[in-house]
């Protein structure tokens, strides 16, 4: 039996039909056989060629996948857990996301006074789904874990892994820092440049900056050369002072998660 095969078993498999056609798939994966201490899930998504999902940040436009969860008594999940994105650009627009598939990493917490042999867990996901238009999908996804045979549990160990290692690193794992931080104003409109310092630094081709909701990013601006960062940005309150902004150093294909402070002007 093939190893996808093998990896739908593990879970039901939902899909959003578009045209007849499924365009997306999301299951839960699971490959753990005790249930009293925390564990890792995946919500597994597989898209159609060319449909893709966002990242948390999802760039110029577009939605991230949430999650609502229905757990057993005293069972509580973690934040979602996303990997590094790609960066997909559409007549000028910028988009953070991924193609074909997708694994978010979800951490469950039992609650050890409540044991519960063989939890089911559900969730209620919902994504928006592009192509050249965008589209609204989600489903009720649900894991019982109850049954789940050893062969299919290492099944699922080989996906969690794999997309495990797709999650960020710290910048200090690739001897990565960031130094200086200088604006440049014109009007309304102001443009950072933010040196990037270590052995590694002339690797670094990117940067994917997380959500911000104090200042408009120009995601098209995003350069990154000579180990320098540079972008353009709009700050939505005139009031003069300092922001906070993170994101990831992108070194081949990699995401290095960083932060900055972009001072007072």
């Amino acid at each position: 039996m093939s190893l996808l095969v093998l990896a739908m078993l593990v879970s039901t498999v939902y899909g959003q039909i578009v045209n007849e056609k499924v365009i997306v798939k999301a299951e839960l994966v699971s490959s753990v056989g005790e249930y009293d201490k925390p564990f890792l899930i995946g919500i597994r998504f597989r898209m159609e060629p060319g449909w893709y999902l966002y990242w948390t940040n999802p760039g110029d436009a577009g939605l991230p996948v949430e999650v609502k969860w229905t757990l057993p008594p005293g069972y509580t999940a973690g934040e979602l857990q996303f990997p590094t994105p790609q960066k997909f650009v559409y007549d000028g627009l910028v988009a953070y996301g991924y193609k074909e598939e997708l694994v978010l990493l979800v951490e469950i917490r039992p609650d050890a006074k409540q044991k519960i042999p063989f939890p089911v867990l559900k969730a209620q996901l919902d994504w928006l789904v592009c192509k050249e238009s965008c589209i609204r999908g989600g489903a009720a996804v649900e894991l019982k874990t109850e049954g789940l045979s050893r062969e299919q549990r290492l099944v699922a160990t080989k996906v969690l892994d794999e997309w495990r290692s797709k999650l960020p690193r710290k910048s200090s794992e690739a001897s990565l820092k960031l130094g200086n931080v200088s604006v440049q104003s014109d009007g309304s409109k102001h443009r950072v440049t933010v040196e990037v310092e270590g052995s590694e630094a002339a690797a670094v081709t990117d940067f994917y900056p997380f959500t911000h909701d104090k200042i408009g990013i120009d995601f098209s601006s995003i350069t990154v050369t000579d180990q320098r960062i540079s972008f353009v940005f709009t700050r939505y309150n005139p009031a003069k002072t300092s922001w906070s902004l993170s994101g990831l150093l992108i070194m081949r294909g990699r995401g290095y998660e960083c932060s900055f402070t972009i001072p007072s002007f």
